[in-house]
């Protein structure tokens, strides 16, 4: 009211929890990658302190700059001292600096090898899986016999963990002294043997490192690898159907043309079987009949039956194998079946859209499998933040699949896609409309119109992509647009800079141009002016222009051909001149009077149909790397040739042999009794960073040794034997094997029936539904006390 201006009142805002002083560091561990923070002295400062707790801070800080991408080797000699260090904490943080830097370091790293080996025998798996992977690290000849010595120890240690990092040295060992073969083989095969499937994915990818073509060692664990194929890890999965298609290529016969009802009919057919508890694999008999042209072999059926459920996997390069092993080694009829994985790929993201549309890419050319793909055009459009690749092969792809239902949407999105910015989608859209046209010949001339209106844009590229385009879809018009073209191509020819446009132009108007039509004698005199600065490929086709013009009888061209001969002889190109004295010699040669007449045949004869695809003969496996970058990489194998005769079933029944000897679990020197196994804390129980956390909190219940050994049978591949007939039970045992309780005898049976669901079921939400439910009848039975135990440990180990 007094003039002042009013002033809002100033509001005062709380601080975010970020910005509070202390908040950061005190909750979370984000301080840690401040560099402002670690310095080398500062970090060297923690690692030189006297607690346990300033080392783990120092520890801490230095992995959080080798994770930033910093060069922290200068700190190397100070973390080699904290390998005694008794602190959990600090030796896994550590033991992860010295894998890191081992292969770098070697002669430092020697230093700690005594320490490496007295934590092979720690309680704690993950020490001693980080003590063996650092060991194996270590690139150091003098050692190797000591690493061959602690893997052949480790490969029976009781932890899975443990021996996955035996099989992840394997290949390490090798790399370093190949002489190690043998020995390597063996502990890789007792690997490959193991009950634990992670153990088994492992060791499969050792033996795609060491010895990927000694199939042989396939035979005993093909049906196992079958069997639990769905169990396994996702990237475990994928070396593993890689190793099972080059099996099946050298030991089954081409099943391509199998009929549906000879072979994988059932499995197509029925799901409903293959997600119940019910055995629905029919008994194997003795005289069960062999792979004929008509009927699959029994082992390739079991592999496509475990495969298929796998194209809903998750993960691309699952799908992107299975699709290959289904093409590869699988009948027609499944083919369909890969088509929808493949178009789920296509919504992913960028570099499993580049690799799903190679694979469709590859499978489409030839013509074989399009019409599989042709109902799904729309799944090829392209969208507006599709990468420039991505955009290119959706462009090739949609011409691929165009026939004359579609070609009329097809050409509309066309429409659309010459008019990008980006002249390499242009270009590419316009070889699309030219496959187009040499497919769906009623639309070639609904392309021509496209591509004359073309030749009116400001963009060179896409004039002389346009007009190299246009050469060759004059095959399939009238003779009015070819006229219509030719006229172009005389106006435009000077504003031609591209060498195929200028050639495809020339050849045409010496090709299609009508006598009532005289724009070829001057097209000629144009060229023949520049004809010293033209290229090898313009130079021949107006030397076949000159010709052509000749033969007709336009004997006002006599002169221009001459000149253009006489250009000839003195070119660069021997192939050129060579080809001038042959004209020379057949249209003005005495010599050839008698073939004169015959001109007309040689010069003027009738071309072929114009190719408009390129059709690429497959060399590479189906969605290999090599396939994808189009050359032969590092460590890629081709496949061989389909046998004619299926290989011996016996080498694949010796898998029985093999698990009935299986080593028992037995605890490495220096652990604790089978009594307290509690005492070892699993890889999941153990958190980076962070202490045991069932040793700090609860203890674990005591486990009686008999009940160990029963689980170790209740999971194994064969059905569990029943007890032979007055045999004394067993004290410690917290089941009654003699009992005659139902509900016991019904819970170990419906626990069985879920391990059976569980291998064979690829939805965990399917399994869940169907096998779970049944085992919670009775853990609240009145005999839920003896076998409460037992069934916790089936369940949770199923439901993994």
């Amino acid at each position: 009211e007094g003039g002042q201006p009013v002033r809002p009142p100033q509001r005062t805002r709380t601080p975010l929890l970020s910005e509070q002083p202390g908040a950061m560091t005190s909750l979370t561990d984000a301080r840690y990658f401040d560099v402002s923070i670690s310095s080398p002295a500062e970090i060297r400062k923690y690692l030189d302190g006297k607690t346990n707790k300033e080392k783990l801070e120092g520890m801490k800080r230095l992995m959080a700059l080798l994770t930033l991408g910093k060069d922290v080797s200068m700190l190397f000699p100070d973390v080699v001292k904290l390998v005694i260090v008794e602190s959990l904490d600090v030796k896994k943080l550590v033991y992860s600096y010295l894998v890191h830097y081992a292969e770098s370091k070697p002669e430092e790293s020697l230093l700690c090898i005594n320490t490496f080996q007295k934590d092979l025998t720690n309680k704690s798996a993950i020490v001693r899986g980080l003590a063996l992977r650092t060991m194996s690290s270590i690139r150091a000849p003098i050692i190797v016999n000591l690493v061959v010595l602690s893997l052949q120890q480790c490969a029976k240690d009781p932890s899975p963990y443990v021996r996955k990092s035996v099989a992840a040295a394997l290949s390490k060992v090798y790399a370093l002294e190949s002489e190690q073969l043998d020995v390597l083989l063996e502990i890789l095969g007792e690997l490959l043997r193991d009950r634990n499937v992670s153990v088994m994915g492992a060791a499969m990818i050792a033996f795609t490192e060491i010895c990927p073509e000694n199939l042989d060692m396939i035979h005993p664990i093909y049906r196992r690898l079958c069997k639990t194929l769905a169990d396994t890890e996702e990237w475990y999965q994928v070396h593993i159907l890689n190793v099972l298609l080059r099996y099946a290529r050298k030991n089954f016969p081409c099943a391509r043309k199998v009929p549906p009802e000879g072979g994988y009919a059932a499995q197509t057919e029925n799901t409903q079987g293959f997600y119940s508890d019910d055995e629905d694999e029919p008994a194997k008999s003795e005289t069960a009949p062999t792979a004929t042209p008509d009927r699959m072999d029994e082992d390739l059926e079991a592999l496509l039956r475990s495969a298929m459920p796998l194209l809903m996997s998750r993960n691309a390069a699952v799908v992107l194998s299975v699709v290959s092993l289904i093409f590869h080694v699988g009948p027609e009829y499944l083919y369909p079946q890969m088509v929808m994985p493949l178009l789920r790929l296509i919504r992913g993201a960028r570099e499993v859209q580049e690799a799903a549309l190679k694979a469709i890419t590859e499978l489409c050319d030839g013509g074989r499998l399009r019409q599989l793909f042709m109902p799904h055009i729309h799944f090829f459009y392209v969208h507006a933040d599709d990468a420039l690749s991505v955009r290119k092969s959706k462009i090739r792809i949609l011409g691929m699949l165009t026939n004359a239902m579609n070609a009329k949407a097809i050409l509309s999105e066309f429409q659309a896609y010459v008019r990008f910015v980006d002249d390499s989608v242009v270009e590419a859209t316009i070889d699309a409309i030219a496959v187009v046209g040499a497919r769906v010949p009623p639309a070639a001339a609904d392309c021509v119109e496209g591509l004359i209106r073309l030749l009116k844009y400001s963009s060179q590229n896409t004039v002389n992509a346009a007009a190299t385009t246009l050469a060759s879809l004059l095959y399939y018009v009238d003779d009015t647009l070819r006229e219509r073209v030719v006229r172009k191509f005389a106006v435009l020819l000077p504003q031609l800079s591209s060498v195929p446009s200028r050639a495809s132009a020339v050849w045409a108007v010496g090709e299609y141009a009508s006598p009532d039509l005289p724009v070829e004698p001057e097209v000629l005199r144009v060229c023949a002016k520049t004809f010293r600065h033209e290229d090898v490929r313009v130079k021949y086709q107006i030397l076949a222009l000159a010709t052509k013009l000749f033969v007709r009888g336009a004997l006002e061209v006599e002169k221009l051909l001459e000149y253009i001969l006489e250009l000839c002889a003195y070119d660069l190109s021997y192939d050129l001149r060579d080809h001038a004295r042959m004209v020379r010699a057949l249209v003005f040669g005495e010599s050839c009077a008698n073939v004169r007449e015959k001109l007309t045949d040689i010069f003027l004869a009738p071309k072929p149909e114009p190719v408009a695809e390129k059709v690429v003969a497959r060399q590479f496996t189906l969605g290999s790397l090599s396939a994808a970058v189009g050359q032969a990489v590092i460590g890629y194998l081709p496949l061989g040739e389909f046998p004619n005769e299926a290989s011996d079933k016996a080498l694949r029944d010796r898998e029985a042999e093999i698990t009935s000897h299986a080593r028992p679990m037995q605890a490495p020197p220096g652990a604790a009794a089978p009594g307290a196994a509690h005492a070892y804390a699993s890889p999941g129980s153990v958190q980076y960073g962070g202490s045991p956390h069932h040793q700090q909190h609860h203890q674990q219940p005591h486990i009686p040794q008999r009940s160990l050994q029963t689980l170790d049978a209740f999971y194994a591949d064969d059905e569990p034997q029943p007890a032979a007939a007055g045999a004394a039970p067993d004290p410690d045992s917290d089941v009654n094997t003699e009992s005659d309780d139902d509900g016991a005898r019904a819970t170990l049976a419906s626990a069985l029936s879920v391990r059976d669901a569980a291998r064979r079921c690829a939805r965990p939400a399917s399994f869940f539904t169907r096998a779970a439910p049944d085992l919670y009848p009775y853990l609240s039975s009145p005999h839920a006390s003896n076998i409460n135990t037992n069934l916790r440990y089936a369940l949770l180990r199923c439901l993994a």
